[in-house]
């Protein structure tokens, strides 16, 4: 589904914290990502490399610490997001459709992202 607008199944999903965590919390560091994601550091490097390439988001490294990098969506990047969005959303309507068991799971979504704002330093 995702390969219509050129992003691996990863790829939207790195897009979508990133403009959540952007919007919520800057500046998005690398580590943020895999630590939300529970995605492998490597994997998601590999990932924002790609990304990179296809200029939907810069990195830079901290300039206090040299370990950090930051991430950040271009306009393109949130273009790709916009366009995917759609597409994710059908998907997630066909496999989650309205019903209590779908409420039960968004309620532990919202009340997993409530936790991670107040662990984030």
């Amino acid at each position: 589904m995702l390969d219509e607008v050129d992003l691996t199944h990863l790829q939207f999903l790195i897009l979508v914290l990133s403009a959540w965590l952007q919007n919520s919390a800057p500046p998005v560091r690398q580590s943020d990502i895999v630590a939300i994601s529970g995605v492998q550091a490597a994997q998601v490097s590999l990932m924002v490399k790609s990304m990179k390439a296809k200029k939907l988001l810069t990195q830079r490294t901290d300039k206090d610490d040299t370990r950090v990098r930051h991430i950040e969506l271009t306009k393109a990047g949130i273009a790709a997001l916009a366009r995917a969005t759609p597409v994710m959303g059908d998907l997630q309507r066909q496999l989650w459709p309205p019903g209590p068991e779908t409420d039960a799971l968004l309620r532990s979504m919202q009340a997993t992202a409530e936790r991670w704002k107040a662990v984030k330093p």
